[in-house]
């Protein structure tokens, strides 16, 4: 595809910036949606959700430079992963600790996979139905946290009502724009929805906290020091990473096709070990760890640029945003149900890219094809949606495994497709 300027084309400075700008915007709502996520289910507000976003955004930043630089150097945006979000939420908040050491050495195990190459044997497990069945499960279980985001037991009665006309209008907006304002949905729906929320509700504008934060602060003071091992969280978080690593493969490799990149084995290699080294950072400093979005062809295509140039420039601005808590604060006051509205978006597209696989297999949506994705995705629902007594019941040993909806659900994909199904 002809692109107005390639991979290594550096654009003139106007361009180069105000297409920085947008791979910004395009990187910020991902981080602001999992940091508010975490932050709520941890019980931080104010100056700790600000923290939290202050190590996200440098962390995200420096992967997002190694990556360009020298990892896969593709136009090519990262982001928290959804995949580790489902296992912080099903650990429990006093699994702070062991989940920090587990994606620690989840993202040492991915730079061991990288280094001795073994990832490409590993990719043989990942069928189309199992791919599929991955991308579903972390869609629906992150349902329940959706759940609180847009219907608190302390909010008002409208509040899901609301929630909903916003995904509508997302979805409206996405039929009748195009190009670069298509790219952007996200951006104009959280700046938007939190607007109107602010009308409706009467919510504050900023993010609540004593007094107003300072324009410069530094964070590193604030890195967790002590990790606890827990076996039954780090099994937990395994899976998590096989879906992380099923993600960012699978988003390196959608450029192939686009810009059909030279070298694209050794880009894969060093993609994967920066993915792997950016998850030991985000494991040292006590965040949810980093993965490559699949969102930047889109980007691509309506920019008309596949230069990495302006993708290092929005890096440099996140890592500098990092240090300022007062602009994070306007970045970060976007309001629980205006969160789960996105998210409820950003999940039906996930969605849509399952089926959109299972609609590629040769022998077509076979009775077998339906039950080894659908009855996974009943399978982890249900656990997802166990209520506290139940989870409490299981015990302590297995409770981060057995009452991980998504680890069910994979682990039981896995099993009927390799076992019960397997093709001869």
């Amino acid at each position: 595809m002809d692109m107005k300027w390639k991979i290594d084309d550096c654009p003139p400075a106007i361009d180069l910036c105000l297409l920085a700008l947008q791979w910004l915007m395009v990187i910020v709502p991902s981080i602001v949606i999992v940091a508010r996520i975490v932050g709520l289910y941890y019980g931080v507000d104010g100056g700790g959700y600000i923290l939290y976003l202050q190590k996200m955004s440098f962390v995200m930043a420096v992967v997002l430079l190694f990556q360009t630089t020298a990892g896969h150097r593709l136009p090519l945006i990262s982001g928290p992963a959804t995949a580790l979000l489902v296992g912080i939420l099903s650990s429990g908040p006093s699994s702070a600790s062991a989940v920090n050491l587990s994606i620690f050495i989840g993202g040492a195990l991915l730079c061991l996979l990288a280094a001795t190459g073994f990832f490409t044997a590993v990719r043989r497990l990942f069928t189309a139905r199992i791919v599929a069945s991955v991308l579903l499960l972390i869609a629906f279980t992150l349902l329940p946290a959706v759940l609180k985001l847009i219907a608190p037991s302390s909010g008002h009665f409208s509040m899901p009502f609301f929630a909903l006309l916003l995904v509508i209008s997302m979805l409206i907006l996405q039929v009748l724009l195009r190009g670069v304002w298509k790219s952007t949905v996200i951006v104009w729906s959280m700046i938007g929805g939190s607007l109107i929320h602010r009308m409706i509700f009467n919510t504050l504008p900023f993010v609540s906290g004593s007094g107003s934060p300072p324009f410069f602060q530094s964070f590193f003071a604030y890195i967790p020091l002590s990790f606890t091992f827990d076996p039954a969280v780090t099994l937990s978080f395994f899976f998590c990473f096989v879906a992380l690593i099923v993600n960012d493969l699978a988003s390196v490799e959608s450029l192939q096709e686009l810009l059909d990149p030279p070298k694209m084995k050794e880009r894969l290699t060093r993609g994967l070990a920066t993915t792997g080294g950016g998850n030991m950072l985000a494991g040292f400093f006590g965040i949810a760890g980093p993965v490559n979005y699949s969102i930047s062809p889109g980007i691509i295509v309506s920019t008309g640029s596949a230069s990495r140039f302006p993708v290092i420039g929005a890096g440099i601005v996140l890592a500098v945003l990092a240090f300022s808590p007062a602009l994070l604060s306007v970045v970060g006051a976007v309001p629980p149900a205006v969160v789960g509205a996105v998210l409820i978006y950003i999940l039906g597209f996930q969605v849509s890219a399952g089926f959109t696989i299972l609609a590629k297999e040769p022998a077509g949506l076979t009775p077998e094809t339906g039950l080894v994705v659908g009855l996974p995705l009943i399978f982890g629902s249900i656990v997802s949606f166990f209520p506290s007594h139940v989870i409490d019941a299981i015990p302590a040993l297995v409770r981060p495994v057995a009452g991980n909806g998504f680890v069910v659900g994979v682990v039981s994909a896995l099993l009927l497709e390799h076992l019960l199904f397997r093709k001869t």
